[in-house]
């Protein structure tokens, strides 16, 4: 029991103060004397007492001091980070309010910066707008003027990357994850000190102070990173107004020199469609005697070809002559003598022509230029067409093989061998 008394304590307050190691020698005093008086008692009771109940009462006596020494030693502890976050925290706070104080300089001369340059903006801008008011009364300048409007909306495009790249710039939201990491790391170390330290009134008006103090520099914190954030924004926007100015010069430079270059096109224009004006009058002039010019030739052109007709014996329809022969042939021989003077079988499209064929012809039986010698049931003209519809005899074509030339005659076509010799017709168109 007497070597608990003398247990080395300086080997627990090596790293206190010298007020920690008076306290801690006043409780180490106090447990011999303790010591002595609970032995003394437990002398007195060993006489009257089994050795069951001398062993347990050893047992509570050892536990209640153990306990006391436990309690000093905590309390000690606590004092000691209570000293060592009152000093961080204040170390702190100096270095903020110096930091804030710069901010606010530097915020002060970006707003100043700010000012000239949107007023250099108003002032370009109110150019900009004379020069629109212009551009408005010539209609050419529209196109031009949406190419520069494209131009701008690529340097748009272009200056919202930019701003997408400047976002990206997290330093700032680092350190402030890391305050509220130490803030939050602080606040759990308080909140076990505060469970410990409830006995104490004295700790707990300096942890009143404490947090007093970090909700301060926790605000005083907020408002220097949204002073930062401002100057970051006001440094973004004084660039792109430079920028903006730059761009607007140009764009007033090149405007002026489109509007002079549109006017000298435009006197050019107007000289070019006066000529053109006068010179559409002429040929509309021309134009007109070349007509009556043309009218007048056809009219002799048809005059001459319905004399020509009628000297060689043909006839006139439309512009194409017919000849009806006055002799048989079979359809080869037939169609001989109409290519020979440039012609050929007549060929029937409708039933004006159908009509027309049996008014000339008399009603006699006719070769026509229709034959299937080629493939038998198809049937061609002698120009490579192919029949389409025709005037057939109800009961024709039945000739098969035999029968691959037509004949025109009062019912209708038919189909007859090609070696028979009947009149034939002969068409060709003037040229």
């Amino acid at each position: 029991m007497s070597s608990y008394g003398n247990m080395n304590i300086p080997s627990f307050t090596h790293g206190m103060d010298r007020e920690d190691e008076e306290e801690m020698n006043i409780y180490a005093n106090v447990d011999p004397i303790n010591s002595f008086g609970v032995r003394t008692e437990t002398e007195n009771s060993k006489r009257h007492q089994t050795p069951q109940h001398t062993e347990i009462a050893c047992v509570k006596i050892r536990s209640s001091r153990a306990a006391a020494v436990c309690l000093v030693l905590l309390c000690v502890l606590l004092l000691t980070a209570v000293i060592v976050l009152g000093v961080y925290i204040h170390t702190k706070s100096t270095n903020y309010t110096e930091e804030g104080a710069q901010l606010l300089t530097k915020n002060t001369n970006l707003t100043e910066e700010r000012g000239q340059l949107l007023t250099n903006i108003t002032n370009l801008t109110e150019e900009r707008d004379q020069l629109l008011k212009l551009l408005t009364k010539n209609t050419n300048l529209t196109e031009e003027r949406g190419q520069l409007l494209t131009n701008i909306t690529n340097l748009t495009e272009e200056r919202d990357q930019l701003l997408k790249l400047l976002t990206k710039n997290t330093n700032l939201t680092e350190e402030r994850g890391q305050l509220l990491t130490n803030i939050t790391n602080l606040t759990e170390e308080r909140d076990q000190l505060l469970k410990l330290l409830t006995k104490n009134t004295n700790l707990t008006e300096e942890r009143g102070q404490l947090l007093t103090n970090i909700t301060n520099l926790t605000e005083e914190r907020d408002q220097l990173l949204k002073l930062l954030t401002k100057n970051t924004n006001l440094t973004e926007e004084r660039g792109q107004l430079l920028t903006n100015i730059t761009n607007l010069t140009e764009e007033r430079g090149q405007l002026l020199t489109n509007i002079t270059n549109l006017t000298e096109e435009r006197d050019q224009l107007l000289t070019k469609t006066i000529q053109l004006t006068k010179e559409r009058d002429v040929l509309s002039l021309n134009k007109c005697d070349l007509i009556k010019q043309r009218d007048q030739l056809k009219q002799e052109k048809n005059e001459q070809s319905k004399s020509l007709c009628e000297k060689v014996g043909w006839t006139c329809y439309e512009s194409i002559y017919y000849y009806v022969s006055s002799e048989v042939k079979n359809w080869t021989e037939s169609r001989r003598y109409c290519t020979d003077r440039g012609a050929d079988l007549i060929i029937i499209n409708n039933k004006a022509e159908q009509d027309f064929v049996k008014r000339i012809s008399g009603g006699a039986a006719v070769w026509i230029g229709l034959t299937d010698s080629d493939v038998e049931g198809t049937w061609k003209w002698v120009d490579g067409s192919r029949l389409t519809s025709g005037f057939w005899d109800p009961r024709e074509p039945n000739g098969d093989r035999r029968e691959n030339c037509v004949l025109n005659y009062s019912p209708g076509w038919a189909d007859y061998p090609c070696d028979d010799t009947h009149y034939w017709i002969c068409m060709g168109i003037l040229k």
